[in-house]
């Protein structure tokens, strides 16, 4: 056999291998709920050793594509929720679907005050009030109902 010839089975041979590692990737899919049956639109869904990930669409579905063969931890995360994880074994298409358990409360309204009114017993005259002009004049007043004192 010439050389042309062993160049030739050894490029088809690499080729054979590079078609099988490509074969060997797998789609996972799946939907993020709440524990209300509610779906989670942004929720993450990640293969943290693969670095692979995507999020959820507003029906609550992922698709991650191109996850290899093996066994490989998956966990989905929303804001509000607890993280849930899982151990899976890709060795085909796998359809995976997480209910989060939701841990945000709704809190109380604040009311929040205006204290630039309070003068602590201290303020100023306006620079003109009525016809009276205090511009450039000495202009503090003692306010006896500001102040804290007997």
């Amino acid at each position: 056999m010439n050389i042309i010839g062993k160049y030739l089975i050894l490029s088809i041979l690499s080729l054979l291998f590079v078609q099988n590692v490509q074969a060997q990737s797998y789609t996972i899919k799946g939907k993020v709920t709440n524990d209300k049956q509610e779906v989670l639109v942004g929720a993450s869904v990640v293969f943290t050793e693969l670095n692979l990930g995507t999020t959820t669409d507003a029906d609550g579905n992922f698709v991650i594509s191109k996850v290899p063969k093996g066994q490989y931890e998956i966990s989905a995360s929303y804001i509000g929720a607890n993280t849930q994880t899982n151990v899976i074994d890709v060795n085909g298409e796998l359809t995976i679907n997480f209910q989060l358990e939701i841990t945000a409360q709704n809190l109380q309204e604040v009311i929040v005050k205006d204290k630039t009114q309070k003068t602590t017993g201290i303020t100023r005259l306006r620079a003109v009030e009525g016809v009276g002009i205090y511009a450039s004049k000495k202009t503090e007043v003692v306010v006896l109902g500001d102040i804290t004192a007997n």
